[in-house]
Parts: structure tokens; sequence; C-alpha cells
């Protein structure tokens, strides 16, 4: 099975699931965890995982607070992405 259909399936069969999930597959791993925007309860936030050459990304709301729990905004947005190198230039005092 693939990494997306993996994780669109524990999304279907889980109460209040909670990325990253990972650790669900012996051979997945995080890769990225970005915090998207910051919501009045809870932050929007990007999670990647890596299986083989499969890249699958899941934006979620994580809860900011012990009253909020996951899928408080609704179902997750789950996707296949590709990595993409990038090169960043910074400036520090010299």
């Amino acid at each position: 099975m693939s990494l997306i259909e993996d994780v669109k399936n524990y999304y279907k069969g889980t109460s209040f699931p909670s990325p990253p999930i990972y650790d669900e597959w012996d051979d997945t791993e995080l890769v990225g965890e970005e915090v998207l925007d910051s919501l009045r309860w809870g932050n929007l936030t990007q999670w990647t995982l890596r299986r083989g050459d499969e890249y699958v990304s899941i934006k979620d709301v994580a809860p900011a607070t012990e009253n909020q729990n996951w899928g408080d905004y609704g179902e997750p947005t789950i996707y296949e992405v590709v990595p993409v190198e990038k090169t960043i230039t910074i400036y520090v005092p010299a």
C-alpha cells in the first residue's frame, strides 16, 4: 500500500488522530514539521512524512490548550509532495 493510502486510512480509522503518525510504520520517518499559522485555539501545522521515495504532507490544526481536541477544526488536508532543495542566503554581523 502507498504512503498516502496508509495515511488516509489511518485518519479514517482513528478518533482524534494526532500527527506525527509516523510511529505507526517502521519504514516511515518525519522529515518536516512547520507551523504555518497561529489560530485562536490552535496552530495550523504541516507535517511531512517520507517512506522510500514517497512524500506525504498532513496539514492540520494542533490544539493549543487542553480544552481543544484534534479535529476541532475539521478534517486534515492530506496530499503528496515532492522535495525541492533551496539555498537561502542570510547576513550576520561581521
